[in-house]
């Protein structure tokens, strides 16, 4: 908890503002870290991958991104980038 409000204050406004800018641009911002991402699995050799989807999922999320051109990318930007920043967006905006 923060002892002086006069600090924090505007410390919540510029995160809260600068994730705000992040959801603008949102598909290139993904690409970009998702790019970064397959650089540090390579040096690891590990390969991307995503869970097996079907057509009829009930207990877990299962966006239909197959038909895009990277699949994968755009399954996590479904599934993690997306439902994040807005978690973090209205956990902001209600404090």
């Amino acid at each position: 908890m923060c002892v002086n409000n006069h600090i924090c204050n505007p410390c919540v406004v510029y995160v809260h503002y600068f994730l705000q800018i992040r959801t603008e641009d949102l598909e290139k911002k993904h690409l970009d870290m998702y790019a970064e991402a397959c650089r540090m699995a390579d040096t690891v050799k590990v390969k991307p991958s995503k869970p097996r989807t079907c057509g009829n999922q009930t207990h877990r999320e299962n966006p239909d991104v197959n038909a895009e051109e990277d699949a994968i990318a755009a399954y996590y930007r479904v599934v993690i980038t997306i439902p994040l920043l807005d978690y973090l967006l209205v956990e902001f905006a209600s404090r």
